[in-house]
């Protein structure tokens, strides 16, 4: 569940794992489907070759969702063109796949755990390539997540800290500072 563009968004019913809902706009309870004026509720399913379970939803510059096989970007076609019941437009945009743990968004990107549980990906857009990309954030310290990670979450004064709590109840930190390059993981 995740606030959006002045709407209230669902994802994953155990029936429908691929489908998300999007409330009426600027009335976050109301899902009732309507006649497809661009206010009404929003209701579509992710069309890819396979049912990859939607594992979490996050506010960017697009509504980004997370599956257990990609990673998508959902805009109502132009990135400032709001999503509506006749503008969906569902792009998926890596093939990490995600874990059920929520990301964090710090600053332009969302850190979300890879769905092994053992990586966590820089999930952000790149204006050269006119897509999103997701980078390794553990690729220099591939040790520090064994066992895998189960939590997550942000500190962003008075430093800049990724928090993760390993599956043994270890806790990890990771220094994140994009703009200096600063990457720097911390066993606590």
């Amino acid at each position: 569940v995740t606030l959006f563009q002045q709407r209230s968004w669902w994802a994953a019913s155990p029936q429908n794992p691929d489908t998300i809902w999007g409330s009426q706009s600027t009335n976050y309870e109301n899902m009732d489907p309507g006649t497809a004026k661009d206010d009404e509720s929003i209701t579509f399913t992710l069309a890819s070759n396979k049912v990859n379970a939607i594992r979490w939803l996050a506010p960017a510059r697009a509504l980004l969702a997370g599956t257990t096989g990609q990673e998508w970007d959902l805009s109502g076609g132009a990135v400032t063109d709001p999503i509506t019941p006749a503008a969906v437009n569902a792009r998926p945009e890596t093939t990490h796949g995600s874990a059920f743990v929520l990301p964090v968004q710090v600053e332009n990107a969302t850190l979300f755990l890879q769905r092994a549980g053992r990586r966590i990906r820089e999930f952000s857009y790149d204006f050269m390539s006119d897509s999103y990309k997701s980078p390794d954030m553990t690729l220099y310290a591939e040790n520090i997540s064994k066992g895998g990670i189960t939590q997550m979450d942000f500190q962003q004064e008075l430093d800049s800290v990724v928090w993760c709590i390993r599956a043994d109840g270890t806790l990890l930190g990771m220094t994140y500072e994009r703009p200096q390059d600063v990457i720097a993981w911390h066993r606590h």
